[in-house]
């Protein structure tokens, strides 16, 4: 998918470095943003939802559950409040190196929320999601 925008928002930079290889490796054809925190991410998208001259074209958000300040929940919550943001295009793919499923996840999934990947990412993984959710048409 040449036009799509994908969002790394994890606070472990290895971690963000293997999602990149990993996107790399299954030869994702979209644009990579990386962040380092829940924050950064919100901050980055209001500014583009803000200027329709700078929207981005985000369709999948890979995010880790847990990080210090805002989690992953707490970021979701923030998201859908950006003006104009699109909950029916952007997917999300919440990640965590806990290996059970949230209690949280079952009990509150937000819409976007389309999956739960355990950490370290494999190809293999990304690839079964991603085709899940339609992305992988160009593969």
């Amino acid at each position: 998918m040449n036009h799509c925008q994908l969002l790394i928002i994890d606070d472990d930079p290895i971690s963000r470095i293997i999602t990149e290889k990993v996107l790399l490796r299954i030869r994702f054809k979209g644009k990579v943003r990386n962040f380092a925190s829940g924050s950064q991410a919100i901050d980055y998208l209001a500014t583009r939802y803000a200027d329709p001259t700078l929207h981005p074209i985000t369709d999948i958000v890979l995010l880790d559950w847990l990080m210090p300040l805002m989690d992953g929940f707490e970021f979701l919550e923030q998201l859908v409040q950006i003006p104009g943001f699109d909950s029916q295009r952007v997917k999300v793919i919440m990640l965590s190196g806990l290996t059970h499923l949230p209690v949280k996840i079952t009990l509150q999934t937000p819409a976007l929320l389309v999956d739960f990947l355990t950490k370290p990412l494999t190809p293999e993984k990304m690839k079964e999601t991603l085709a899940k959710i339609n992305v992988l048409s160009t593969l």
